[in-house]
Order: C-alpha cells, then structure tokens, then sequence
C-alpha cells in the first residue's frame, strides 16, 4: 500500500474511497515505521488488509458465518430431518437462512446427532438421555421417529425444570406424554435396553459422576452415544488472556479426559480422539461401533458404542 499523501493525485481517476483515504492517513503514513516481522499478527494493522481482527470484540459476525457455512455443507437428508422437528426458534436463537428456511446451531447439532445415529434409532423404542439441557435434542428425535415411544431425561431439578416449559409448549400433547424426567440422584430408576445419550455433559461432571453414569449405562443400556470434548486446552489457544486460573482449575479436572491440548493441532487432537474413545467406553463388554469428528468444533467427537 503507498503513502496515501501520493494516492490522492487531483482529477485522478483512480483515486482512493474516502474511507482508504483516511486509512492511509491514519496508519500508513509512515510506512517505514511498521513492524514488518510482526504487522500480521492479531491486533495488528493487517485486519485491513487481509484477515478480520481475530480479537474483534464483535464475535457476532464470526459465530453466523460458522453457523452459514455449516448449514451450507450439508446434504439433502439433514435437511429434511431439520423440517421435521418444526418449531425450532422458541427462545429466541440467533438464526441464518439456507433453501428459504431459518436455522439454528442447537438444532443443526440435533440433526448431526440423529443422522450419526440413525441405523440404531430406526430400530429402537426407548431412548434416556443423560443431561439434556433445555431438550433439543429429545425434541428432535421424537419429532423424527414415531418408533421412540418412550424418552427419559436425567437431570439435576433446576435444569428439568427448563426442559419441561420448553418441550411442554414446543411439543403436542400426544409426544410431550411420551417423556419421563427423573432427577439425578433417581437416575437408577431410567429404564433398561434402548439407545443412552450424553451430549456436552459428562466433560463437566466430577470424574467419580461420570464413572457413575458409564455404570449404569453398562448396566442398563444397548446402546451409548457420546457427543463430548475429546480433551481440555489452555485459554491462551483460543486467545483468552485474562482468565481466572481458579476457574481454569477446576474446568480441567472435571470429566474423564483431563489431558490439555493444542487443538488447533490435528496429531495432538488425534491422540486425544483414541483417548476419548477409550475413556467413554462404558466397560469390556462393549465394542465401538461407529465414531466421526464432530464439526465444526472438531475437538468435539461422535462415539456409539454396542453391548
């Protein structure tokens, strides 16, 4: 870029936008003072040549633009899955819009996850998920499979208490009566066989919990799914400065994967990934059955496992 003091030539039919105008006065008057070893890094002055400013305090833009590219890489039958569930805007999410219709990440995960599954929901009559959050992902499923005539979720009361408003008004009367909801501390009360689920939870239980939890499964289940981080990383990979180390503490010793790595690193995550796979294994009696990269967090896997 030259020094815009000799880009703004009068009568020049090629003269710069007021905007570079400014621009050049602003940061490229001195060119020669620039530090070339290091213009290009975060914070630098190269977010107006090239890159966005990965430390823009407006993340907003780059969370839909994930979202935008995610839903544009998928296939016809996830989109058929996703018209299915029906209402999927109850809460106000933030939305793109792909083929005239809106979508959100909680429910394109809730279609991931179904289509991973899919040979084993097909087949199956009840389903017990193992912290369901605000039950997207029961939503999903039972809007998709009439098969599923029973879904149970384990929570602790507080969060129960949000699944049932929401699915209670997202759902007919007919599906919602489907639903049973026990508290953790009655979770040895959720019924024996069909497919177990735990998405993005067991990560942030004690390790002794989630032990637990893989027992009962052990005991009770068919089938396992997993959807949870394969590791842990240090703030300062995802460019957090400022943490506080107390809470960092306590967020890399919870869970079953302890291990904190770089993952933006594809041979560490890929480490991690067979650790993962072996941790959630619920015990010798079961075998792998299926296992995918869970995009666009890839440090996120999809696990089955079968009795």
């Amino acid at each position: 870029m030259g020094n815009s003091k000799t880009d703004n030539k009068s009568g020049s039919i090629y003269n710069p936008s007021n905007l570079w105008k400014k621009l050049g006065n602003d940061l490229f008057d001195d060119v020669q003072s620039i530090d070339i070893d290091n213009f290009r890094s975060p914070r630098a002055l190269n977010n107006r040549l090239a890159s966005w400013d990965p430390y823009d305090q407006n993340s907003y833009r780059y969370y839909k633009n994930i979202l935008f590219n995610l839903v544009n890489s998928m296939d016809d039958r996830f989109f058929e899955y996703y018209k299915k569930i029906g209402t999927t805007d109850l809460g106000n999410p933030i939305e793109v819009i792909v083929k005239g219709q809106s979508f959100n990440l909680d429910y394109v995960f809730s279609v991931q996850e179904m289509i991973f599954c899919e040979e084993i929901l097909n087949n199956i009559h009840s389903v017990v998920e193992i912290g369901a959050g605000f039950g997207r992902t029961c939503h999903a499923i039972l809007s998709n499979y009439a098969n599923v005539s029973t879904y149970t979720i384990i929570d602790i009361s507080e969060v129960l208490e949000l699944s049932k408003r929401y699915l209670q008004q997202i759902l007919n009367k007919n599906v919602y009566q489907k639903i049973n909801f026990l508290e953790n501390w009655n979770a040895d009360k959720a019924e024996e066989g069909g497919l177990y689920i735990n998405i993005d939870s067991m990560q942030e239980m004690e390790q002794e919990v989630a032990i637990n939890y893989l027992s009962l499964i052990d005991r009770k289940g068919s089938y396992f799914y997993s959807r949870n981080a394969v590791c842990k990383y240090a703030p300062s990979v995802i460019g957090m400065m400022d943490f506080d180390k107390a809470e960092f503490n306590n967020a890399i010793s919870v869970g079953l994967c302890h291990d904190v790595v770089n993952i933006f690193n594809m041979d560490d995550l890929i480490k991690a990934r067979n650790k993962y796979m072996r941790k959630y294994n619920p015990s010798n009696s079961w075998e792998l059955i299926k296992e995918d990269v869970s995009f666009p967090w890839q440090y996120y896997h999809h696990v089955l496992y079968a009795k």
